[in-house]
């Protein structure tokens, strides 16, 4: 129990840390959240179309948020987990590595939940099978995102975000790749074509997998990088 105690406590300790750094960074909200602007539109389209029962672009609209969603997500976890400030203060903390590795995705996907829960929430009482697609689609989306952070990390300056984002090309090819897939799976199944959804689905999830690294190559990895 006093495990279980003590790696809430660091959990939440890590999450609040990154959420306040990325808060005291004005430039670097800024910088995020140009890709946000993305979401008004779709936000706007998504309801209107909901609310007058226009179903035939509502699935490529929640397919589009999920792409947005893992984009922004994507950008925070690169801040969170690449861009960490002190890195060999973190390895030698007493903390487990997966705690802290869990607490800065979710510093990462939190922002991102809370920007899309006014446009999501409307969404299920408007068109509950568009909004569990589209909640679906950018729950695996920002996961996707966070997890290909952690395995291919690329440190860096969190000044470099103001320039363009510093995470290698391997990785945004691959979030886009993922991301794409997702969004197919996203848009059938908000359409109802649930058998053909689980296609993209399982390439996405099987691709993800594939991707994957242990710890012992992610630090081999980063050695090599320092």
């Amino acid at each position: 129990s006093h495990l279980v105690r003590f790696a809430g406590s660091a959990f939440s300790a890590t999450l609040v840390k990154e959420l306040r750094l990325i808060a005291r960074d004005p430039a670097l909200i800024a910088q995020v959240l140009l890709r946000v602007l993305y979401m008004v539109p779709l936000a706007f389209i998504l309801l209107r179309q909901a609310s007058q029962g226009h179903s035939f672009a509502l699935p490529g609209t929640a397919a589009a948020l999920s792409l947005v969603a893992s984009q922004v997500s994507g950008s925070l976890a690169w801040i969170t987990i690449s861009a960490e400030d002190a890195p060999d203060l973190l390895s030698c903390a007493p903390t487990p590595t997966r705690t802290i590795r869990q607490a800065k995705i979710a510093a990462a996907i939190l922002p991102v939940a809370v920007l899309l829960s006014p446009i999501l929430l409307p969404l299920l009482f408007l068109a509950p099978l568009i909004a569990l697609a589209a909640t679906l689609g950018c729950a695996a989306s920002m996961v996707m995102a966070s997890l290909l952070n952690i395995w291919w990390q690329r440190p860096g300056k969190r000044s470099e975000m103001r320039r363009a984002r510093s995470s290698s090309w391997f990785v945004t090819l691959a979030e886009v790749f993922l991301g794409l897939l997702i969004a197919a799976a996203t848009a059938l199944l908000a359409a109802g074509y649930y058998g053909w959804a689980v296609i993209p689905a399982v390439l996405a999830l099987a691709a993800t997998l594939m991707l994957r690294r242990s710890d012992a190559q992610i630090a081999q990895a980063l050695r090599t990088a320092t």
